[in-house]
C-alpha cells in the first residue's frame, strides 16, 4: 500500500506541475504584452519555419520550430538579439521525432528590448555566444 500511495503522490505532483505550466503558457500567450515573431530560414539554409512569442515584462520566450534532426554532437540554440549588447541564449533544443513541432520555453532578462531572434547550430550542450550557422531568423 505504501508503494501505491507513493506512486499516487508522484502522479499528483506531475499533474500539478503540468497544470501550472499550461496555465503559465495560456497566461503568457494571451497577454497583450506578448509579441509574436515568425522565424524564417536564413538565406543560406534549406526551408524551415518557426515562431517565437516574447514577453519582455515577464522575461519569457516561447518558441516552436520545424527543423531537421542533427548529429549527436550538435544542438539547436535559440538567441534573443537585444537592441544593444551581445546575443542572449534562450536555450538549446532538439527537434521532435520525424520533424514534429514541439514547444520550448525559456526565461531571459526581463525588459530586454529585442531587435531579432535567431536559431543557430552549436556544439552539444550549447555555447555562451553564437558560433555556428544561423538556420532561422526573425526581426523583433
Amino acid at each position: 500500500m505504501a508503494g501505491e500511495l507513493a506512486s499516487a503522490n508522484h502522479q499528483i505532483v506531475k499533474m500539478t506541475n503540468e497544470r501550472q505550466r499550461a496555465e503559465m503558457l495560456v497566461d503568457l500567450l494571451s497577454s497583450p504584452d506578448t509579441v509574436s515573431v515568425r522565424l524564417a530560414a536564413a538565406p543560406e539554409t534549406q526551408p524551415s519555419a518557426g515562431m517565437v512569442r516574447y514577453n519582455a515584462k515577464r522575461g519569457m520566450v516561447v518558441y516552436t520550430a520545424e527543423l531537421p534532426a542533427l548529429p549527436a554532437d550538435k544542438i539547436y540554440q535559440m538567441w534573443l538579439v537585444p537592441a544593444t549588447g551581445a546575443p542572449i541564449s534562450a536555450g538549446i533544443f532538439a527537434p521532435g521525432p520525424h520533424g514534429t513541432r514541439q514547444l520550448w520555453t525559456a526565461e531571459v532578462p526581463m525588459n530586454t528590448e529585442v531587435k531579432a531572434f535567431a536559431v543557430t547550430i552549436e556544439p552539444a550542450g550549447g555555447v555562451a555566444q553564437p558560433t555556428g550557422p544561423k538556420v532561422l531568423v526573425g526581426a523583433g
